[in-house]
């Protein structure tokens, strides 16, 4: 079973070369927001910078990390991202090290088409690969799930190792490319390891007719499930602290469907689509759509085809999986970039532009239109990414407003967030309601230690609030014993203009400063 289309010589090397530019471009592009912008417009992506403040200086004699909170260090699920951001903060502060970690899912995921590109014919050239671009700022994205970001290229290289191991003479060299992806696989994120072997038992349903590759493929895939067990029993050692009750529940299905179709309004819905976005993914559909009747007559190679399995296998538990698992939200909804990037390998091999350049001399309509199919969709990609940017720009603004209120607040204290309203007016009001709910890290980043009482526990994180300390939250306490919680704290940081919980936090506090949707409080009680 031969999966390889690509010959080692490309006899079209300028058609190459400017595909490889557009990648280039592309890439650069999608570079742009992570280093032109100070706060990536990412909901969790804080906390993780936090975590790692914490990670590098829990020791530091200057700091009051100790006083409040556990580190419990660990190998697998996470490591990976922590374990590259402490290392960056070596050579960086911690902001410039998780733009690093970031602008490394991107660079990596321009690896992936790189590597994707051989197992597509040298003529056409792959153009539609140039929409994972577009793509690499989905919901998962804005959510801020940094392990999970940088898991996703890991999980591609690891199919595509697997798919090679599985139909080629196995080596050396073959069998460490394989071990280390799936290492490092393992190192980022489990849930992509479970799409790994759910999909990669795809695969080997698809190969149980030749016997040698079916063993190929299976022998991976069962120490890999068997490291994965081994995770899932160690794992569930974890401090009392850190322990969560297990839940399950779904989302409606049409809640679902729109989560998945969001993509293409800008991330927008119940509060006004992103005309631009929907006017840029139509001309997008209408162009692969024209030129898929030009692929008709022309057969399915064995790799396009196990991108559409490995796409039915993704909706199917896309729609089929709930949306809350464990103590993981989203669980089911994950899988969308994973959907989105199998798409494009799946039509990738639509036939864009003529085979070869000197067919562009040929001027009647029809080939002129075929030309231009090419380049069209190239920029269309750049558009995309570009207004992109400019949602992530005016995101960033938003959480700059908090910079004015740090400026007023001493380091190493206690901090109470009060969230009356932490969504964002850029991208959807519902789905995108915390966008902004982690904005208050910053403050500890910025200026060094102190506590707040909000830290997300998920056995996994490698820092945990010490379980003898109490914290208490204003949430489920009568307003008569407020006094009693601000006691604990110096700060109160409100954000939303409730002028009633601000006119009830002030017989306990002051308004230090007011910046957007924040207002400052210092805490007067003793």
């Amino acid at each position: 079973m031969d999966i390889f289309t690509n010959s080692t010589h490309n006899n079209n090397s300028t058609l190459d070369g400017y595909f490889v530019t557009w990648i280039l471009l592309l890439t650069v592009t999608c570079l742009i927001p992570i280093w032109w912008l100070r706060f990536l417009p990412m909901q969790d992506y804080p906390q993780h910078l936090f975590i790692t403040k914490i990670l590098t200086s829990f020791y530091d004699p200057h700091l009051d990390w100790s006083s409040h909170y556990d580190i419990n260090l660990h190998s697998g699920a996470y490591a990976l991202s922590y374990g590259l951001m402490v290392l960056l903060t070596t050579i960086s502060d911690v902001e410039t090290a998780g733009k690093i970690v970031i602008s490394l899912y991107v660079v990596l995921m321009t690896g992936v088409v790189l590597r994707i590109r051989r197992y597509y014919p040298p003529e056409p050239m792959p153009w539609p690969l140039l929409l994972v671009f577009p793509l690499l700022f989905h919901q998962c994205y804005f959510l801020g799930f940094q392990s999970y970001l940088l898991s996703l290229p890991l999980l591609f290289f690891s199919l595509m190792q697997l798919i090679d191991f599985a139909h080629q003479r196995v080596t050396l060299h073959s069998l460490l490319a394989l071990m280390v992806s799936v290492v490092l696989l393992i190192l980022a994120h489990p849930y992509t390891v479970l799409v790994f072997l759910v999909l990669g038992s795809v695969m080997v349903l698809t190969t149980w007719q030749h016997r040698s590759v079916l063993t190929r493929a299976l022998v991976p895939m069962l120490l890999v499930g068997i490291l994965f067990i081994g995770w899932l029993v160690t794992g569930s050692n974890q401090p009392e602290s850190a322990k969560l009750n297990w839940e399950i529940s779904w989302w409606p299905v049409k809640s679902v469907a729109l989560f998945l179709m969001m993509m293409f309004y800008g991330l927008r819905w119940q509060n006004g689509v992103d005309i631009s976005s929907i006017v840029l993914w139509s001309l997008v559909v209408l162009l692969l759509w024209g030129n898929a009747r030009r692929a008709q007559a022309q057969p399915i190679s064995y790799f396009s085809q196990l991108m559409r399995w490995f796409l039915s296998a993704a909706l199917l538990g896309f729609f089929v999986l709930p949306f809350w698992f464990g103590f993981y939200s989203y669980f089911n909804l994950r899988l969308a970039p994973i959907i989105y990037f199998l798409s494009v390998f799946a039509v990738a091999h639509l036939p864009l532009g003529p085979a070869r350049l000197a067919r562009s001399f040929n001027f009647n309509s029809s080939a002129f239109l075929s030309r231009m199919a090419a380049p069209v969709l190239a920029i269309l990609a750049w558009l995309l990414v570009a207004t992109s940017i400019q949602t992530q720009s005016k995101i960033s603004d938003e959480t700059a407003t908090i910079l004015p209120v740090l400026d007023k607040m001493s380091p190493h204290s206690a901090v109470l967030p009060v969230l009356d309203d932490s969504s964002t007016h850029i991208l959807d009001s519902v789905l995108f309601y915390q966008l902004h709910a982690h904005d208050h890290y910053y403050y500890h980043i910025i200026h060094n230690g102190g506590v707040n009482p909000l830290l997300f526990r998920n056995p996994m994180i490698p820092v945990q609030l010490k379980p003898e300390r109490v914290w208490p939250l204003l949430e489920a306490t009568p307003v008569s014993e407020w006094p009693k919680v601000l006691k604990n704290y110096r700060y109160v940081l409100v954000r939303g203009h409730n002028p009633q919980r601000i006119q009830l936090l002030t017989k306990s506090s002051r308004v230090v400063v007011q910046s957007g949707p924040w207002t400052l409080l210092e805490v007067t009680t003793q």
